[in-house]
Formats: structure tokens, sequence, C-alpha cells
């Protein structure tokens, strides 16, 4: 065992000793003071969601949904939306580097990372703006007053693309009186020191603000790249002269993350009537790897096929090159750091909401703009072989602009209604070039930057979207509430796809100069019902159906190789329905909030990418059908025989699998006996009955929250998270190879600060087991043959694991 696992087993070990002894400290004091003072039970606190763009009790709606308030995204240090995942069982999300940078799901049912074009079936909502690329993962989100993750298709009040959830956030705001906070932070295992500082307050009677920013840079690294400095040859294709390079050895502690996010707020409330809300926020993010996170985890003969001898353990370690320095230096895009590996995002997002109360009736008018840049390096054979690999660099570029304008009622009759139209125009361009294995180079090129490139590709997407959403709240009798409404979408995507340039001897497989276009119009009408019965003010019951819409789109990061279409790189709608009920109960004089709710959608062109390994091409294409259904419970516990005690927890059930899915793309090397077959050529199978990606069939999470009355002017603190789930496949193509096993994890964190709340030093604990778990899996590039065949050879698989144990120490001033 080496220094840094026994430091950092030392650290765990402390802190599972200072969480139970403060465990039992706790359950004592507790119940020592119910004693003493015979106290009331601890009601719990309200919690107010915005799950239907207005603000409602969340015992109170018929929506499924999980909320984390401000502190506890704090006492847990949660500050992306990968930590948030990775303390919700029922959420995924899986960091990729190409394509649209992430993979978010909820209840089995995502969008994969590798096509730009595909947008999230799991909607990002960010103070009431819908922001449409994976590439969110790359933002901070801390200082934020609540996030809501909506499960099910939310179409009426959220719009396209929130077909499996919405995860919302709402930033905080500016406080009434002056208020000042300074964080400093250090992880130990991967040697990241941050900051943090928040100043709010009025600056007139009528006007505040609030200003929040946080920093990073991590010095170590989560991940060992353990690839040597290895020799390249290129072969000029002129002269079939060879010329001899070196790829340094990279980096080994990566991915040495770098991260600063500002958010600068104005609120102005002249009068009780009007509100107008301003936020304007800048977020860079950094790592040495862009494919830091992609690992060999699956090697059928025993080693790398690309690099033989290099062995796939499931270890936080791999092997992965920089692109040779004096190649690197003829290029903008490879010679951004001098060769090494990279990502490097930008971004600014500005927001206004204003709300204009005349009576009855509130009028709310949302108006998003969001853009971004994002650059790249990756090694894309995810191997240590040099003249084997595959290397890919890229710019993205993002803008988005959107309006929303709605009204609500609040009538004395028994209606109320709600409506509005939105607006958003987006623009997307991508640029990559890529150097396939056996580095080729054409010295005589016209521009000197594609020296060593084999392949240039460039695409652009123009979209614009307007809607017109509507609902009518009918107050049939006393408890009972129906509701029905509708979302009407008109939408557009205008697309381009070329390859300006193609190596001379890779033109007879892939197309230069030749673009391929693509108009695409999208009509749908998507309404929801809901009927609500509160027999009691502690009891809600609702029974919904819904439908949903996800945009249909254009592969523009895909290949145009000389059998390629324009049908080969566009995609159909994808369209949930189904219903939804349950119910929600608050118990023993409030000290007990319960819910549970059933499901069941079908979803029709459900959306997929695929890498076909063998052909060194991606496939977006659209499942027939996909089934959803499950069941779900969750509970909150304030126990009154231990005061500023917090036990909550969930279980759920879900079964997602494929009901109608023939002709679906085998996995690299997939032989007959499993399944596959030669059809027209292309390797198919028949994933019928078979379950998506990401879906285990059951999940379940426990937390318990403690916080100490002053004991000599001191107060103290522990949380506890321990969240799992059963085994399930990584692949969306059913690779049996691509499997999570069952797995269990525990966070914690103890807290000790002022009973004045102006100082707090807190140790925080992340996958105290240290479970390796992934959130995807997929073939190795140029690994596996005789797809479809009998001597079929399996692919190599690449996942994607969260991060191992981490333990953190943070100290917090207050004024």
């Amino acid at each position: 065992m080496n220094s840094k696992t026994t430091r950092r087993s030392a650290l765990s070990r402390a802190l599972l000793i200072s969480v139970s002894g403060l465990a039992a400290l706790a359950g004592g004091v507790g119940m020592a003071r119910a004693a003493e003072t015979d106290a009331e039970p601890t009601m719990l606190s309200d919690v107010i969601v915005t799950a239907r763009k207005r603000e409602e009790n969340i015992q109170n709606i018929p929506v499924a949904v999980s909320a984390l308030s401000g502190k506890q995204l704090e006492r847990q240090s949660l500050k992306s939306i990968e930590d948030i995942s990775a303390s919700m069982p029922q959420l995924t999300v899986s960091r990729g580097s190409s394509g649209s940078g992430a993979t978010i799901s909820v209840r089995g049912i995502g969008s994969s990372s590798t096509s730009i074009g595909i947008e999230q079936s799991v909607a990002v909502i960010v103070d009431g703006v819908y922001y449409g690329q994976g590439r969110i993962i790359n933002e901070g989100f801390f200082d934020m007053k609540q996030v809501e993750v909506l499960k099910g298709p939310q179409a009426l009040f959220f719009g396209k693309n929130a077909t499996a959830g919405v995860l919302s956030f709402t930033s905080a705001g500016p406080t009434g009186e002056f208020e000042a906070m300074g964080r400093l932070g250090y992880e130990f295992d991967s040697k990241t020191p941050s900051i943090e500082a928040v100043v709010s307050g009025p600056v007139t009677d009528t006007f505040g603000l609030r200003l929040a920013v946080r920093g990073s840079q991590m010095q170590g690294g989560y991940v060992q790249n353990q690839a040597s400095a290895m020799p390249l040859s290129t072969l000029n294709v002129n002269t079939f002269a060879s010329t001899l390079h070196v790829s340094p050895a990279p980096e080994k502690d990566i991915p040495g993350e770098q991260d600063f996010v500002a958010r600068l707020t104005g609120q102005w409330n002249p009068n009780d009537a009007f509100s107008l809300t301003l936020k304007a926020a800048v977020d860079t993010y950094r790592v040495t790897d862009a494919t830091w996170n992609d690992e060999l985890i699956s090697c059928p003969l025993g080693s790398a096929q690309v690099h033989p001898g290099e062995i796939c353990n499931k270890d936080w370690k791999i092997q992965q090159n920089d692109v040779p320095k004096d190649i690197a230096a003829t290029n903008p895009l490879l010679g951004r750091h001098g060769g090494q590996l990279y990502q490097d995002y930008d971004s600014y997002s500005f927001t206004a909401n204003a709300d204009y109360r005349a009576g009855p009736v509130t009028f709310s008018s949302v108006t998003g703009l969001h853009h971004f840049v994002n650059y790249f390096l990756g090694d894309y054979d995810f191997t240590g072989s040099a003249n084997g690999g595959t290397w890919g660099t890229e710019k993205s570029e993002y803008r988005a602009f959107s309006e929303e304008i709605r009204f609500q009622t609040d009538l004395d009759g028994p209606f109320d209604f709600m409506g509005g139209v939105y607006y958003q125009n987006t623009q997307l361009d991508f640029h990559q070039q890529i150097i396939f294995p056996g580095a080729l180079e054409d010295p005589t090129v016209t521009r000197p930057e594609l020296r060593y490139i084999t392949l240039e590709k460039l695409s652009r997407t123009d979209g614009t979207t307007f809607a017109g959403f509507g609902q009518v709240i009918w107050k049939i009798a006393d408890g009972w509430e129906l509701t029905a409404g509708g979302r009407y979408t008109h939408e557009t995507k205008d697309s381009t796809f070329d390859q300006p340039y193609v190596i001379s001897l890779y033109q007879g497989v892939f197309v230069p100069n030749s673009p391929l276009n693509a108009n695409q119009s999208f009509n749908d009408l998507s309404p929801e019902v809901t009927l609500t019965w509160r027999p009691r003010s502690n009891l809600t019951l609702y029974a919904a159906y819904k439908r949903g819409f996800k945009s249909g789109g254009f592969s523009g990061s895909a290949l145009h190789s000389i059998n390629t279409t324009v049908d080969d790189l566009t995609f159909e709608p994808e369209k949930p329905q189904g219903f939804e009920g349950g119910v929600k109960a608050t118990l023993f004089d409030g000290t007990l909030r319960a819910s549970f709710d059933v499901f069941s959608y079908d979803y029709k062109d459900f959306q997929i990418d695929f890498f076909d390994a063998t052909k060194i091409q991606y496939i977006t294409t659209n499942a027939g059908s996909v089934k959803t259904e499950g069941a779900e419970f969750q509970a909150e516990w304030a126990p009154e025989f231990a005061h500023g005690l917090l036990i909550s927890g969930s279980l759920s059930y879900n079964k997602s699998r494929y009901e109608d899915f023939g002709g679906a793309p085998c996995w690299g090397g997939q032989r007959p006996s499993q399944g596959c077959t030669i059809v027209g050529g292309r390797p198919v199978q028949d994933l019928s009955g078979k379950p998506t990606a990401n879906a285990p069939e059951w999940t379940g999470s426990l937390q318990a929250d403690y916080q100490s009355e002053p004991i000599n002017g001191l107060v103290f603190g522990l949380s506890g998270n321990l969240h799992g789930s059963s085994d399930y496949l990584l692949s969306p193509f059913a690779n049996p190879n691509g499997r999570q096993d069952a797995y269990t994890v525990f966070d914690a964190s103890a807290r000790l600060g002022g009973e004045d709340g102006r100082w707090e030093v807190a140790l925080i604990g992340k996958n105290l087991t240290d479970e390796y778990v992934l959130t995807s899996a997929g073939d190795a590039p140029s690994s596996g043959s005789g797809t479809g065949t009998p001597l079929g050879i399996r692919s190599d698989l690449v996942g994607t694991p969260r991060p191992p144990r981490t333990i953190a120490i943070q100290f917090t001033l207050r004024r």
C-alpha cells in the first residue's frame, strides 16, 4: 500500500470514527434535552418548489419531485451537477469529452453524449432559463437557494427536451440585510484548494445586490495517467518516407481541474406589484486531459487490442498519450497547450426575470442568454500506444437566446388560468480535426495546419423554436381539482455538415468537400391532464396523464463516408406518453413527510447514438419504443426524541426496457450466437425486451443530519448519506461486458462552529467506501472485428467511473 493510499485510508477512518462518535453523542444529547425540557416535537419546515412555475408546498403539488435546499447542498459540498447526481441514486450523470459532453438520465431515460446534435432528455433549467447542451455540467453550481429534480415528462411547463425530467437550479438572491461569507477548502486526495466568497445586501430600500465567486485549482488528481514517452512514426503520403517523433510522457496526476465562477445578482422591488431580478454569470473550466475519465474496463483478449500488454483494470489508472510537440506546433488546436491533452471551457450567461401583479393576474417574463466556447484534445484509442492511437481536437461554440412570457390568475371562482408563449433561437458551430491510427502527413497541403491531420469536420445547426402553452385549473368541489393543458411547439433546424479536408489516402473512404444539408421542421402538441384530491390539508392524492416532446435533429459530429446520406445524420423527435399517480402525506404533528408515486410511460422513437468500432463511424438512430414503469417512495422524519435530527430516505423500483427495437446496432465483435446477424450488409440485433442503459431496477438512499443545540457557545453537526443501486447495464446495446455491479456508497460530514453562526470548520467525505462506480461504457475505437460473423472478436470497452474516495476540510467565516 503506497503512502497516498495509507494517508487516504487514515483520513477515512478518522472521519468515520468522528461521525460515529458524534452520532452517539447526538442521540444522547437529543434524548437528554427532550427529557429535560419535555419540548414539543420539531416540525419539518415547509419545502417550497416551483415545479409548476409558481411557488407551492412540495406536499400539495401533483408532481414527483425531490428537492435539495441550499443548506443541504452546502453541508454535503455539492457544487456541480455531477456532485448532485453522485448523491441521488435516481439521477445519473456521465461526463463525455466529445459530442454533447454529457449524458443525464432519470428513471433509465437519457441521451448519449457522443453526438453533439442530440439534446438531453433531462432538461437543465437555471433560474427559469433552459440550457440546451450537455456542456452545462462544466459549470459551477454553488451558492444555490435550491435544486429540484422533477421526474417524468414535463412538457407543459418546461417545453421540449424534458421527456425524462427536469433538473432545476435556483441561485440565491440578495438578502434584506448585509451578509458576507468567506470559505477556504482543501481536498486531500486530489490536492485541491478552493476559495468561495459571497457578499449580499441592500443598496437602497428597493434594490439589492449579491456577488458570489468561487475558484479552485487541483494540484493532483483522481486518476493516474501511466503512459510513458512513446515513439510516433508519421508516413508521408507523397514519398512514403517515415519520420520519427516522440510523444512525451504526459501529466501523471489528472485531471488537474481548474474552475472559476462568478455570479452577480441585482433585484429591484419598487413596490408590492413589481419585481425585477437580473443575473449575470461567467464560468471557466480547465482540465489537463479531455479524456481523463475514460478508462479501459474490459479486454476480451486479456489486454488492450490496440496496445497489447496493457491490462484493463478498474482502478482509476489510464494510459493516454500527448501529441508530439513538433506536430502540435503546426496546428492551433493541437498546439493550444503544446500538444498536451486538455479541455478549455468558457461561458457567460445573462438572465432577467420580471413579475408584475395586476389584481388577480400575475404576468411574468423570463429572458435568457447563454454562450459558451469549448476546446479539447483527447486520445481516443484510450491506450498508451502512440502509433496505434487516435487523437481528436475540437472547437465547439453555442449561443442561445430565449424569451418566455406567461400569465397566471388567482381568481375567487372555481376557475384559474395559466398561459404563455416561448421563443428560442440557437446556433451551434462545430469544428473537429482527427489524427487516425498510423498517422499520415502531407507536407504539400495548402493549409500548413493540416499537415498531420487525417480528416477535418465542420458543422453548424441554426435552430428556432416557437411555443404556446396554456392550462385551466378547475376547482371541481371542496378538495378536488382538475387541471388540463398543453403546449404546442413548432421548431425548425437548418444544418450543414462538411469535411473540408480528407488526406489523400483516405479519400476512398471519407468524402471531402461535399456538404450535407438538412432543413428540418417539427410540430408537436403535448397535452397534460391531472386530477388532484386533498381530503385533508395534510394529504394529497393525484393521477396524471402526460405527453412530452424531445427535439429531432442532425448529428453534426458524425463522419461522412462514401455511403453516408443526409438521412443517416438526421433523426426524429422522441415522444413519451403515459400515466403517473401518487399520494403525499404529512403525519404525526408535522414530524413525518412521505410520498409514494407510480408511473408508466412509453417512449416512441427513443433517440440513440452508436459508435461502430469496426467502421469508425457514428450512427444516430431512433429505437421503435421504450417503456419505463415503476414506483418511488420518499420520506423525511424529524424524530421527537432527538431535536435537531432529520432522517430521510428513498426507495425506487424501475423497469426500463426496449419494447420494439429490431434492427438495432450490434456491439463490436458480437457474434450470431450472441444475437447479431448481417442484414443488408449491416450487423444488427433485436433488443426488444432488453434493458436500456443506466436503468437499475432498485435504487435507494438513507440520509441523517444532526445539528446540536448550543453547548458552551458551540454547535456541532454531522451528516451521513448511504445510497446505492442494484446492478445495471451501461451500454444502450446490451453488451453484457458493460455492466455495473450493485454498489453502496457512503458520504459523511462533521461540523463544528460558533452558536452565532460566524464561523465553522467542516470535514467532508464522499464515497468513503471507495466504490468503483461506472456511469457509462462503450466500444473502444479500433478494437473488435468480425461483427455479425462466427469469428467475431469483442471490442474492448471504455468506461466512465465516478471519482474515488475524497476527503476535504473547509473553514467558513460569516458576517
